[in-house]
């Protein structure tokens, strides 16, 4: 009894990749792949002849076609993240590690948070004010709190000292770009061979179809979609 070929089973993953169209050659990984799906959408013009009191279709042809991917990711990338917020303009910044340097609020009030200047803190001081009773502070975030039980009164002139490292920081301008144009790359991977089992690349479209949710339980996955806007190269290595 012939079996077939284990190899040519399909049990896949994914890796996706996309460049803007203005550095076509300089591909953004999008990291971990959970779902790839094909769904094209087809529309097809019928051929119809009568009959006795209705209309039979003889023939049918695909009319139009437009050839997308749905991709589910989990990983939450620099590149993702601009898609998610429909950004562009995307650079990089810099903040400086300090030692001891100078913070100041001019007019600080009781309820009520303020950032110190930095983030990734590893030293924080205030003059005068007593850490937990009158103050707490988030390291990370370098958010201040000045809370509504302590000493602090309203409009109250604050400072101190702070340690922070050099971070790198993303930045980008949010809510100015609907949808990325630019070249796309599908590799899908399997068990039986370090080659790919096929690359599906060529200009595209990409759009964000479903944001997820973060609801604590599980990883927050977030769901493209990838339309090409030609006739996409298929790529297939021969199973050794």
């Amino acid at each position: 009894m012939n079996i077939g070929d284990f190899r040519t089973r399909r049990k896949v993953t994914g890796k996706f990749y996309f460049a803007d169209i203005a550095t076509p050659a300089a591909l953004n990984d999008f990291g971990n792949v959970t779902l790839i799906k094909q769904n094209p959408k087809v529309d097809r013009a019928q051929m119809m002849t009568a009959q006795k009191g209705f209309l039979q279709v003889t023939h049918e042809e695909p009319s139009k076609i437009d050839w997308r991917y749905q991709v589910k990711l989990d990983e939450h990338s620099d590149a993702l993240l601009s898609l998610l917020r429909l950004a562009s303009t995307v650079s990089s910044v810099t903040q400086n590690s300090a030692s001891g340097a100078s913070w100041s609020i001019s007019s600080a009030s009781p309820g009520f948070c303020y950032y110190v200047g930095a983030l990734g803190l590893t030293a924080f001081t205030m003059t005068t004010y007593t850490l937990g009773s009158d103050y707490t502070i988030d390291l990370g975030s370098g958010m201040l709190t000045i809370l509504a039980t302590g000493t602090i009164a309203a409009s109250t002139s604050l400072s101190g000292t702070l340690t922070n490292p050099q971070v790198k920081l993303h930045t980008a301008t949010a809510f100015t770009k609907t949808f990325w144009r630019g070249q796309a790359q599908i590799n899908t991977f399997d068990q039986n061979s370090l080659l790919p089992r096929d690359i599906v690349s060529g200009a595209a479209e990409l759009i964000v179809s479903d944001w997820g949710e973060h609801d604590g339980q599980k990883w927050n996955e977030v769901q493209i979609e990838l339309l090409f806007t030609a006739a996409p190269t298929l790529q297939a290595p021969e199973l050794p």
